[in-house]
């Protein structure tokens, strides 16, 4: 079982290589987002509240493109151009959107319960790993509505959770932050945050592809023959 899963991991990071490789502009498109809502939030800052919802919405809709051209880059067999970032646009904004959205109810009925503070901390370290590869359901599966996806994700960890914790586990190790909103990154930060997290997201992708066309009791008759 576990020669299985160390060729599996060998194999998600020989992938994830190619499909780094095939989108260099996807891997553009993360590196500068966080710098452009960041513009945006200033730009928008006199507006109050109402500016402060554009830079949400711009945050949602660039990660959902983002997602998008993710899921082709890992998909397509062939290189993808520079287009890949128009054609991006607009894709899985409203799956996304739906996610943040059940996020920010949550974090609303938190806020207003008057519970002690390590109450919403455990209960979101717990939603964290209990969901956490919601965007992969997003570009993998092309799963619609925030609970369907969530309920994905949930199985998806009951099936597979120490095979896709464990690599986690080891880049929390090495230091490396996961970000799941690059739109939370700082201009200071976002150049070398995005040329770390991007990889990390395609293998996050490859990974995912892996363990849910299979199971463990496949891979380890596999790594036998």
């Amino acid at each position: 079982m576990i020669l299985a899963t160390l060729q599996l991991y060998a194999s998600a990071i020989s992938d994830t290589a190619k499909a780094v490789l095939r989108a260099p502009f996807v891997w553009l498109m993360l590196i500068f987002m966080p710098i452009a809502i960041t513009a945006l939030a200033v730009l928008v800052s006199p507006l109050g509240m109402i500016g402060g919802f554009v830079v949400g919405f711009a945050a949602v809709y660039l990660y959902g493109a983002y997602l998008y051209a993710v899921g082709q880059s890992i998909e397509c067999s062939g290189p993808l151009g520079i287009s890949i970032i128009r054609d991006s646009m607009g894709e899985h904004v409203w799956d996304v959107m739906h996610v943040a959205f059940l996020h920010w109810i949550v974090s609303l009925v938190f806020g207003l319960g008057g519970l002690p503070s390590m109450v919403p901390v455990l209960f979101s370290v717990v939603v964290f790993i209990l969901f956490n590869p919601w965007p992969e359901v997003i570009h993998s599966e092309h799963t619609s509505g925030a609970m369907d996806i969530l309920v994905q994700a949930f199985r998806f960890m009951s099936s597979n959770g120490p095979e896709w914790v464990f690599p986690h586990l080891l880049l929390v190790g090495l230091g490396v932050g996961l970000s799941m909103i690059p739109g939370g990154l700082s201009p200071e930060v976002g150049l070398g945050a995005g040329v770390l997290l991007h990889p990390i997201m395609v293998f996050r992708g490859v990974l995912y592809r892996k363990l849910a066309s299979g199971n463990r009791r496949a891979r380890a008759w596999l790594s036998r023959s």
